[in-house]
């Protein structure tokens, strides 16, 4: 299907689209290469490496952004030779040559050869291997250290607090019991890392240990070179890649749906009529407010969000910063929520400072406020990754835990975003066991990071018009209806008890709202646009309904989700690619309506709101056809 540059605002929110995958074989071995790096490294439908990629950090951790030169690929039936350079950050700071080798025999060679262009501090340089979740977890590794000890361990099944491996020259692994594969690296100490705190779908090996200092120098003219090899012994009939096709199946077991919230705007102090009625329509389950007590005007913030969640309808999710009087803090706030007791829905108490709990101030707010709020949950836990939880001492019967959740950490393209969606229930069910079966809220959970919980001093400042690094301009696309889609389908099955999703109004929220955005020139979006996301919501809670257990064929390119009440059942299906797919759906009823939600009525869509009860259509086909970053509604 021809693509134009409005198909593609329409699919990722911006003109252009990223370079189209490449693929490639080493002898037995199937991969993936695009922008520089080796994806999905496979032996027929046994996945042994996710991805080898090189990757610059600075101070703060951020990933340099680069761009890649003199790019030669040169491909045969069982072979591969690529190399490039690559120049990363702006301006400047490092450059690399790369060279990708794959062979007959299935060995594959990754080195860089790179040098320092100005000096800077960095966190970390280097080629990261991404081991996949589902072919490695609970799989014994043995490991060899530079000084030739072997010891051996296991791939992690709940979410590893700290490094799984350490001090790693070669590791040796089994996936499935049925192949070993063989990595080897050479230019530095390697470790390894359990991603899914960041809710990435991976385990990542990567060099210079954390336990060195960082931020470190590295000086004009330095040079750095690094080198990883895999090799891999066995097979299986049960690698033999199947023709499974594109298919969704779903049964009768029933899942209690996660609540779901939807977080105040932080751009506008206030929501005017148009935008208040619009969000009305949506029955969110509550609406999460911020109270900073550290900010003089908190009274007055607080007062005019509860007016408002009254308002919209909505229960509130109230989210305390504490300061070191949080008693006296405590006490005012109880004075101001008297009235609107019947609101709250829960309280999360953090600390200003961490962002997190403190424990012994969590006891005495919990007694404080428990008398008066006898029916609110009152929880605690963080405002940032699961890893800032799951590396805390925090302890102790809470009525829930809580931490957000944010795809890109480490990785911004949509390949992994996408990847990422399965990590979502990992995080959740390994805080599950960390707080012995506490209820989990999600809250909230962004497409970009509110703020970077790891950075190591102050972050620099935006320019001005410069569209702040918390949004994301795919945020009014398709891509985000979709991928929200998944999300909600992973955490559903994970048994999260809530989940607060983006903000109202705004460049992070479900729709523009009545004030155009601040960075037109990278931001598409129009005053009064209703972004696809808020048909997502519209759609699931539309009614009291109850999650079916489903499951997709190829979750990576496409998945859904199946709601039933008693009304009958409901199907919303997305594509995650931009090709067209056909999805058989073997349970349909004889007749069913099908309304479409793609590249053919997205402005008509997102200029106003749309009952899609409308557009729905009689069919009878078992196979549903999705254009892409397509969305299908099947109601029968």
């Amino acid at each position: 299907m021809q693509q134009n540059n409005n198909n593609e605002v329409f699919y990722y929110g911006k003109p252009g689209k990223e370079p189209e995958p490449i693929p490639l074989r080493a002898g037995n071995l199937s991969h993936t290469y695009q922008s520089g790096n080796l994806r999905y490294i496979k032996l027929g439908k046994c996945e042994i490496l996710r991805m080898i990629h090189p990757a610059v950090r600075d101070h703060n951790w951020g990933t340099l952004p680069y761009t890649i030169q003199d790019e030669t690929i040169k491909t045969g039936s069982d072979s591969f030779k690529i190399s490039y350079t690559a120049v990363y950050g702006t301006p400047a700071v490092f450059k690399a040559k790369y060279q990708v080798i794959g062979t007959p025999n299935g060995s594959v060679s990754f080195r860089m050869k790179g040098e320092v262009m100005e000096t800077f501090r960095t966190n970390r340089i280097g080629i990261c291997v991404l081991h996949p979740i589902e072919t490695c977890q609970g799989m014994t590794c043995s490991v060899i250290s530079p000084e030739g000890s072997q010891y051996s361990t296991v791939f992690p099944s709940d979410i590893a607090a700290h490094q799984p491996f350490k001090n790693i020259r070669q590791m040796h692994w089994n996936i499935k019991g049925i192949i070993s594969g063989t990595l080897a690296f050479e230019g530095d100490i390697f470790e390894t890392e359990d991603q899914r705190n960041w809710t990435d779908a991976s385990f990542k090996t990567y060099s210079r240990p954390l336990e060195l200092p960082f931020p470190y120098l590295v000086k004009k003219g330095e040079l750095i070179n690094q080198k990883i090899t895999l090799r891999f012994s066995g097979f299986s009939n049960e690698c033999l890649p199947q023709d499974e096709g594109l298919a969704f199946q779903f049964s009768s077991i029933l899942m209690d749906m996660p609540r779901i919230g939807i977080t105040k705007s932080g751009k506008k102090e206030s929501l005017d009529k148009y935008e208040i009625e619009t969000l009305k329509s949506i029955s969110f389950n509550h609406y999460r407010v911020e109270v900073k007590f550290d900010n003089p005007d908190w009274i007055h913030n607080l007062n005019k969000a509860l007016k408002e969640t009254e308002i919209l309808g909505y229960k509130i999710e109230l989210v305390l910063f504490l300061t070191e009087i949080a008693s006296i803090e405590i006490n005012n706030l109880i004075e101001v929520l008297k009235p609107f007791e019947r609101l709250i829905s829960s309280i999360l108490i953090l600390e200003t400072k961490t962002r997190m709990t403190n424990r012994v101030q969590f006891d005495s707010v919990y007694k404080s406020l428990k008398p008066h709020f006898t029916l609110v949950k009152i929880g605690a836990g963080t405002d940032a990754n699961f890893a800032e939880l799951n590396r805390s001492d925090l302890k102790g019967n809470f009525d829930f835990v809580s931490f957000s959740i944010c795809p890109q950490v480490h990785a911004f393209d949509n390949l992994s975003l996408i990847e990422n969606i399965a990590a979502q229930k990992y995080a959740v069910i390994s805080c599950r066991h960390k707080f012995k079966n506490a209820p989990v809220h999600v809250s909230p959970l962004t497409l970009r990071q509110r703020f970077n919980a790891v950075a190591t001093s102050s972050e620099s400042e935006n320019k001005p018009a410069e569209m702040p690094s918390c949004i994301d301009y795919r945020q009014p696309s398709l891509f985000t209806a979709a991928w929200t889609l998944g999300s909600i389908k992973a955490l559903t099955e994970a048994g999260a008890a809530s989940v607060t999703y983006y903000e109202t109004v705004g460049e992070t929220g479900i729709l523009q709202g009545s004030e155009p955005t601040d960075f037109p020139e990278v931001f598409h979006s129009k005053p009064g646009m209703i972004f696809p996301v808020w048909y997502i919501f519209s759609r699931i809670l539309k009614k009291d309904k109850m999650s079916l257990q489903t499951v997709s064929s190829q979750p990576l390119i496409f998945d859904g989700i199946a709601l039933h009440d008693s009304t009958g059942t409901e199907i919303i299906l997305a594509n995650f690619t931009t090709t067209e797919i056909s999805v058989l759906v073997p349970g349909l009823s004889q007749e069913y309506l099908i309304a479409k939600m793609d590249e053919t009525n997205f402005e008509a869509l997102t200029s106003h709101v749309t009952n899609l009860d409308s557009l729905m259509v009689k069919s009878s086909s078992k196979t549903i056809g999705l254009l892409p970053l397509g969305i299908a509604f099947i109601k029968f």
